[in-house]
């Protein structure tokens, strides 16, 4: 009886979703440095979205320049070219080999699409972000805010300055068994 409790209790650990909050700060002028943090669900948390269906995260590191590509965001009103590289993980063996969860070509920032708005984090302070997931396209991301909103409740300035880090926080999650 004892090992069938077990089993009845043992979670899945098997990633189904993902959401890949990102981190960004300014370095040397018009340059970025930042974090982009995959964290991976079980099934079971598209139902309710709860923490305890955490699986594992894996971290990836980037720095970024200055948008040259030639390919425009039309909706950004600035944009980086980034280079992500494996950080962390605490994932099992072979999750973060996925190549896509380093395919973070491209970040910008710009106004924030109108369907964003209901669920913004930061009403009237949160910009758009867009992204390019390595595919030449940029897509909406979700929305672009300064870090000292989430920590103090306020910042200096909601505009993108060189001097403060910003947080972009996804609208859309991964359904990883798709």
């Amino acid at each position: 009886m004892l090992l069938l409790t077990l089993f009845a209790c043992n979670p899945n650990t098997t990633p189904a979703w993902a959401m890949d909050p990102i981190w960004i700060e300014p370095q040397d002028g018009t340059d970025v440095y930042g974090f982009q943090t995959w964290e991976l669900f079980s099934s079971r948390w598209g139902k309710s979205y709860d923490e305890k269906h955490y699986v594992c995260s894996i971290v990836i590191e980037f720095e970024g320049t200055p948008d040259t590509s030639g390919e425009i965001c039309r909706d950004c009103d600035l944009a980086w070219q980034v280079t992500p590289s494996l950080m962390e993980t605490d994932c099992a063996d072979g999750v973060a080999d996925d190549p896509g969860f380093l395919s973070l070509s491209r970040i910008g920032f710009g106004p924030r699409p109108s369907d964003l708005a209901a669920d913004d984090p930061w009403p009237g302070q949160s910009k758009g972000s867009f992204v390019d997931y390595g595919v030449g396209d940029w897509v909406p991301y979700g929305w672009a805010y300064p870090e000292a909103l989430d920590n103090r409740g306020s910042a200096d300035s909601t505009d993108w300055d060189g001097e403060q880090a910003f947080q972009l926080w996804p609208a859309y999650v991964w359904n990883l068994a798709e």
